[in-house]
């Protein structure tokens, strides 16, 4: 199996943002999820929402299970969080 593998990625669009949350496996046992600015002048990459950074990685997971947890928590924060 080749890595990195996308595991899941959730685009996040409204008025406000342009956003894709992608959880990818980058090996056995770790994954990671991190949120994309999709606009073309990427105006969000390295402000925060939430506990995360837009455009950068912080939490790498050893179970598939945790890291769809925190796919979802990224995820909530992309559609209802501010990018600050």
């Amino acid at each position: 199996m080749p890595y990195p593998k996308t595991v899941r990625a959730t685009k996040v669009t409204s008025d406000r943002v342009d956003l894709t949350v992608s959880t990818i496996q980058l090996g056995f046992r770790c994954y990671e999820t991190v949120i994309f600015d999709d606009h073309d002048d990427e105006r969000h990459t390295g402000m925060r929402l939430g506990d995360y950074v837009i455009g950068k990685s912080q939490k790498t997971f050893a179970t598939r299970d945790e890291a769809m947890d925190d796919h979802r928590e990224a995820l909530y924060e992309a559609r209802t969080g501010q990018p600050r």
